[in-house]
């Protein structure tokens, strides 16, 4: 929820129309696009999976690592998955085969055949990248997800690696940001992220600095007694990554990882919704026109407050906003343009759930520039369905990969519950008519609307591999804008191409499809 809203979660408490015309020109050519990248994907796979049966059991072991290479088999309704941007990649040059490009002419034949697979599709992917790229409107969504395609076939992709923001360092890579902290002495702490190299030894005798003034000599102390010294939020930690400045009075290495977080929900979101968010002012639409453009790096940074209690939290927040938080573990301000937390080690609502929420809601109002929302007419269900929308992020394996969209979490189980098994799906007319005060008012079902936001905007994102995507991607940046107006501004219906009943009957038939994880 946003700083005007209610900050909740879920407690454990027609005829059909016709059909609207179909989607616009603009978005027959992005799904055109999307089209194309999927048939270069599906042709390498095809072709990955006749080298490996041709090899079959002459060569087993160099069959099974062919197969490694194809793709997880995963639901056309699925969530999507995003490959992370480290911010250091090493020199490539002692991985395996499958993480470098092959020396044609080297070594055995099926490798060559194997390397010339792979750079068919590379060259292909940069097409589409730079043609996605180009699009009027842009496409950058997909232009970074070819670009993320092409490095994991190619790491050494000077031109990927450079319109990602990528430069030189070592024989790799790394972005502008690690570069800095690099030329600055500082090194990655596998706990503490970046560190100055003298603090290591305290570290690993488990000590970590006492509070001082500037310029003051380091006082260490033992890890248990530092944090003590940090219990009033005055006196708390101040942790600086790329994007977040966070003040904290938790312990240090919780609020590291609380950090990083934080930056994987950067990658992803801005992977995703990059073409809700103004061109003129984004670091990737402007490398794709310029060869030229200095490799600096995003010069932003979002405030983030995370207490060590809830009694912080509420005693900070209930002069401006009175009792509304009660139910809430995070906060997002977007007048003050800060997020707040608490810490709470019995959770009865996931922090990184509200984490992804709330910094989602942050991401957005702080990079997109001026919303003008409050000229809708109604349509304030797409911010809350956006923040709920972020609560499915997850970070499987060993977290080098995100997935988002997919059937998890209680919220989407309880909006299967109660809008299908129950029935009480609101009328979409009704839904999309309701402005900041209706859908937050404690007079209606405000757990039934966040429900309903959460389900109709998976559904819009995920269902059919994204048909919906563009078309729904275009109305959140009207909607944001405040364009949607009644007599005034392309509907929701207008834009999916589906007058309201019959999108409201295929959202139904979507959650038949998935099944969330069962609430504990």
């Amino acid at each position: 929820m946003i700083s005007l809203g209610v900050a909740v979660w879920m407690m454990i408490p027609s005829v059909l129309g016709g059909q609207i015309p179909a989607p616009g020109a603009v978005a027959q050519r992005s799904e055109a696009l999307r089209q194309d990248r999927r048939a270069i994907l599906d042709r390498e796979a095809a072709a990955l999976q006749a080298l490996a049966d041709r090899l079959g059991q002459a060569k087993p072991d160099e069959a099974q690592e062919i197969r490694s290479l194809l793709p997880a088999k995963t639901s056309k309704d699925g969530a999507t998955r995003i490959t992370l941007l480290p911010e250091i990649v090493p020199s490539t040059q002692r991985n395996g085969f499958a993480n470098i490009p092959v020396i044609k002419g080297v070594g055995e034949p099926w490798r060559a055949e194997l390397a010339g697979i792979r750079d068919r599709s590379v060259e292909s992917l940069l097409k589409v990248a730079n043609l996605a790229a180009k699009a009027s409107p842009s496409q950058l969504s997909l232009a970074d997800a070819c670009l993320r395609d092409i490095i994991a076939r190619q790491p050494d992709h000077a031109e990927a690696r450079r319109i990602l923001g990528y430069v030189r360092h070592d024989g790799g890579w790394a972005t502008p940001y690690a570069v800095r902290q690099l030329e600055r002495g500082l090194i990655t702490h596998p706990t503490f992220g970046w560190v100055e190299s003298s603090w290591v030894p305290h570290l690993e005798k488990g000590e970590l600095p006492a509070p001082s003034r500037p310029r003051q000599p380091i006082r260490w102390l033992p890890a248990q007694e530092a944090n003590a010294a940090r219990t009033r939020f005055e006196d708390g930690w101040e942790i600086q990554t790329e994007h977040f400045l966070i003040k904290t009075n938790v312990q240090l290495s919780e609020a590291i990882g609380f950090g990083q977080k934080l930056e994987s929900l950067d990658d992803v979101f801005l992977a995703l919704f990059i073409d809700v968010l103004p061109t003129d002012r984004l670091p990737l639409a402007l490398r794709f026109r310029s060869a030229k453009l200095d490799p600096g790096g995003e010069k932003r940074t979002h405030k983030v407050f995370y207490f060590a209690s809830r009694q912080e939290f509420l005693d900070h927040l209930q002069p401006r906003q009175g009792n509304a938080l009660n139910d809430s573990l995070g906060f997002y301000d977007d007048r003050l343009k800060t997020s707040y937390f608490y810490f709470d080690p019995n959770p009865q609502i996931d922090l990184e759930s509200t984490l992804y929420h709330e910094g989602s809601h942050q991401l957005l109002f702080e990079i997109a520039g001026k919303s003008n929302r409050e000229k809708n007419t109604g349509q304030y269900w797409v911010f809350e369905g956006l923040g709920t929308y972020f609560e499915t992020l997850t970070f499987p394996g060993d977290g080098s990969v995100a997935e988002v969209g997919g059937p998890i979490g209680p919220r989407l189980t309880r909006a299967r519950d109660r809008l299908l098994d129950l029935k009480e799906l609101i009328p979409l007319n009704r839904f999309v008519a309701m402005d900041q005060d209706r859908f937050n008012s404690p007079v209606g079902d405000i757990y039934l609307n966040y429900l309903e936001a959460m389900a109709l905007t998976v559904y819009l994102m995920q269902h059919d591999g994204g048909a919906f995507r563009e078309p729904f991607l275009d109305y959140v940046r009207d909607a944001y804008r405040g364009r949607i107006k009644k007599g005034a501004g392309r509907s929701l219906e207008d834009r999916v191409g589906l007058a309201y009943p019959i999108l409201a009957k295929d959202l139904l038939d979507y959650l038949k499809t998935v099944s969330p994880t069962p609430v504990p």
